[in-house]
């Protein structure tokens, strides 16, 4: 009789390999790395995003700061036609001509503020939409680090 060596199983249908010790090391040291690595990105997403939000405070200042300056500016020029249409109480056509003026200027500097401030609104959107969209994706990737309960 012929004795042939007979694998040992150990609790299961195959035999599971234990890594060796350096194998192992390299392994949590890729581990920890790349948790790291998460969370400087993470980190450096916040960071852009406070940036963006004191960004857009700015630009939110300045576009207060702008439409106050053109309100002025139409309340001056409105002044100015109720001025013009007193002195001239006969309604001539240079008066008609004048208030039209007024009135196509005061369009226009009303489309251009609207314009900045829909420019505006757009880019920082979009910039908020990104950084958030990075955040999740670097929370998520954090989230499914293994290492995540060690630090």
């Amino acid at each position: 009789m012929s004795s042939t060596p007979q694998p040992q199983l150990a609790f299961g249908t195959h035999q599971q390999q234990r890594p060796s010790l350096t194998e192992f090391v390299e392994r949590f040291e890729s581990v920890v790395n790349e948790k790291q690595d998460l969370a400087r990105r993470l980190s450096k997403a916040l960071d852009d995003i406070t940036v963006m939000t004191q960004l857009h405070q700015r630009a939110h200042v300045d576009f207060e700061c702008e439409r106050t300056r053109l309100n002025s500016e139409i309340a001056d020029l409105r002044a100015q036609l109720i001025g013009l249409s007193n002195r001239s109480e006969n309604g001539t056509t240079d008066d008609a001509r004048l208030q039209s003026l007024l009135a196509a200027k005061e369009r226009l500097i009303k489309d251009e503020f609207e314009r900045k401030f829909q420019e505006s609104a757009v880019e920082v959107k979009r910039e908020r939409s990104r950084f958030t969209l990075e955040v999740q994706k670097l929370k998520r990737q954090l989230s499914n680090c293994i290492c995540r309960a060690s630090g």
